[in-house]
């Protein structure tokens, strides 16, 4: 008799990834009701999490590969979701908001696998199932980090204190390898993995995106161009402006400092618009 379980955690799986792309809502919101729906199936029959967790030796069978991913939607206890949900929640629209769903959706699918494929690395031939979202939101975390460092967070414990990204990337390091020292069952690889993935891909992400909105002709983000608090200064007054002569002594200014978010080449006005060395034009 086929073990219809998961079957139906599969399907929701995939419906929790397409919907927010179809139906253009919150791809945070969709995955974390995925999540807590898989976690009933879970409670009503327990042998899903062995059909559908991840393990260093399902790499050598490609039949049982998938789990890799499945098993970034299986939790193992009510506290473990509740709390991967309320920080996918809380960091994942700062990030969504953003770079729009389907970048977000990228990043938390890869760095969950990334994440995955680290443990396996630490852990190989360990036949040991591990589950739940963390290595995919730890990708978040070190998305928000590289793309945008001094976005704030703030923390309970430190007395309400805004927390730039970069140093909560910090902490969150400190705590993994207080994790790994204690030797819990905590799957502290996968976070570390994830968080990796997270910082790598997002930077390419955008600058795919960007690359081909400027090979078709878009307008761009001049905040695109601004990496420090002062340039993100200048980019500011630069948007709004509508007289021409004072917009661009502010493009020039900005050009000073910047570079292409593309190839990474210093920038100068070029009539009202951004262009870099190797010519990539930006209308802003």
């Amino acid at each position: 008799m086929v073990d219809v379980w998961p079957i139906l955690a599969v399907g929701v799986i995939i419906s929790s990834l397409i919907y927010p792309l179809v139906r253009i809502s919150s791809a945070s919101l969709s995955i974390s009701i995925g999540l807590f729906v898989i976690f009933l199936f879970e409670m009503i029959d327990s042998r899903l999490i062995n059909e559908l967790a991840f393990s260093p030796l399902d790499l050598r069978d490609i039949g049982s590969s998938y789990t890799i991913f499945t098993s970034m939607f299986l939790h193992g206890g009510f506290g473990h979701i509740v709390f991967n949900v309320f920080i996918l929640v809380l960091i994942g629209n700062l990030l969504e908001e953003r770079i729009g769903s389907p970048k977000f959706l990228a990043i938390y699918i890869i760095s969950g696998i990334g994440g995955g494929l680290v443990y396996a690395l630490v852990n190989l031939g360990d036949n040991v199932g591990v589950i739940g979202a963390s290595g995919a939101i730890s990708g978040i975390l070190g998305a928000i980090a590289i793309l945008y460092p001094n976005q704030p967070f703030m923390l309970l414990f430190l007395s309400f204190r805004n927390i730039p990204a970069w140093v909560m990337v910090l902490i969150f390091l400190a705590m993994q390898m207080f994790i790994a020292l204690s030797q819990t069952n905590i799957a502290w690889e996968a976070h570390i993995g994830g968080l990796a993935t997270g910082i790598l891909i997002a930077p390419l992400l955008m600058r795919i995106s960007i690359e081909e909105r400027v090979d078709r002709g878009e307008k761009i983000d001049v905040m695109v161009f601004a990496k420090t608090p002062k340039e993100r200064e200048i980019a500011a007054q630069i948007k709004p402006e509508s007289i021409r002569d004072v917009r661009n002594a502010w493009i020039d200014q900005l050009a000073e400092t910047a570079k292409c978010p593309i190839c990474g080449q210093k920038v100068r006005n070029y009539r009202g618009r951004i262009k870099c060395r190797n010519g990539h034009k930006f209308n802003i």
